[in-house]
């Protein structure tokens, strides 16, 4: 379990009526169908998400928010890794027994420079046989401001290929407010 920090930084962007989820200066496609969220990572201010229920007790999820320099995220390569690592250990996977990194490249949003991340999350539950884990994407976007950056964060489960299709479309989708 890695130790991650609780922000103190508060922040909420505005939700519109533009059909994109909106946090941490970034925003991406809200997906047609799936629910607004109230999901909670303590690491991550300004956090706005949707989930999808796969079964209960299991979701898919994207969402956006900000990562704050002084809670010590310093670069983009970084605090993907330091928000891909708290969300697999935060007790958002309960049965965690490994990751398999899939890709860590940069990349650029709307030009600002980011780093992506997309692991495999795997779980084993004796309650959920059937789910093996998620694939969870992390963004993590340079805005050029020396206080914060803005983050993606989606989970989608594994062989799940009609939510991952939807989660890569709003992948695509995102830009800089």
């Amino acid at each position: 379990v890695v130790d991650c920090p609780f922000t103190e930084v508060a922040g909420l962007s505005r939700q519109g009526l533009d059909g994109r989820l909106h946090g941490g200066g970034i925003s991406a496609d809200k997906i047609s169908g799936w629910q607004e969220g109230n999901m909670y990572l303590q690491w991550v201010s300004d956090f706005h998400s949707q989930v999808d229920e796969v079964r209960p007790g299991w979701i898919s999820n994207i969402g956006v928010g900000q990562l704050n320099t002084v809670d010590g995220f310093a670069d983009p390569q970084t605090a993907a890794r330091q928000t891909l690592e708290c969300f697999a250990t935060s007790g958002y996977y309960l049965g965690l027994t490994h990751r398999v990194d899939l890709l860590s490249e940069p990349a650029t949003v709307d030009g600002f420079p980011a780093w992506r991340m997309r692991s495999e999350v795997h779980i084993q539950s004796s309650e959920m046989p059937e789910i093996e884990g998620d694939v969870v994407d992390i963004i993590v976007v340079d805005l050029g401001d020396p206080d914060r950056m803005g983050v993606f964060v989606s989970s989608a489960t594994i062989g799940d290929s009609r939510r991952q299709a939807l989660v890569d479309e709003a992948i695509a989708s995102l830009t800089v407010d």
